[in-house]
């Protein structure tokens, strides 16, 4: 009965603007279920009828306290989950790329290894040809560890390791 607005659109007001833990406690001299019924479908969390006792009010107080505790605290656990669920998400997204890339990284590792061997092997064919003592067996230990290492293989897949690391470095970026 206030000039201009009553409890019930007050209530109605701070549902549509304030999406927010609000206890509000009607105080009214309009009794009947349908004004009771009215006021809580408009948003309000308790409704009380005058003449009432100081201590009714205080009881609905803290049980409206407890209440809007017990939201809070909800609305806190929700969050933390929300973020728990985005952090899962976030550790998923940069794990798989990280795993990939450890794996790439340790074939190129392997690969790089094997190829040493070959360009040593290489290497002592030049100065073989240099000093003019290429040998049959020399050219014959050199085709054996290309056939070894599948030096076709590592000469194809290297570079798509290195393309796919590259990969995997720019999603985790």
């Amino acid at each position: 009965m206030m000039p201009g607005m009553d409890g019930v659109e007050i209530c109605r007001r701070l549902q549509e603007d304030h999406n927010s833990l609000t206890y509000v406690i009607l105080l009214t001299s309009k009794t009947g279920n349908d004004n009771i019924v009215a006021a809580l479908q408009a948003g309000a969390s308790d409704y009380l009828t005058k003449p009432f006792q100081p201590a009714e009010l205080f009881a609905r107080l803290r049980v409206g306290e407890r209440i809007t505790k017990l939201q809070l605290q909800l609305t806190q656990r929700e969050k933390l989950e929300a973020i728990g669920r985005l952090a899962s998400g976030i550790a998923h997204e940069i794990n798989t790329p990280t795993q990939f890339v450890g794996e790439n990284t340790r074939f190129l590792r392997d690969a790089f290894v094997e190829m040493d061997k070959l360009l040593k092997r290489y290497s002592e064919l030049h100065l073989a040809c240099r000093n003019g003592g290429a040998t049959p067996e020399l050219l014959s230990t050199i085709e054996k560890l290309c056939e070894d290492i599948d030096i076709e293989y590592l000469t194809k897949e290297v570079p798509i390791a290195i393309g796919q690391t590259l990969d995997g470095v720019d999603r985790v970026a």
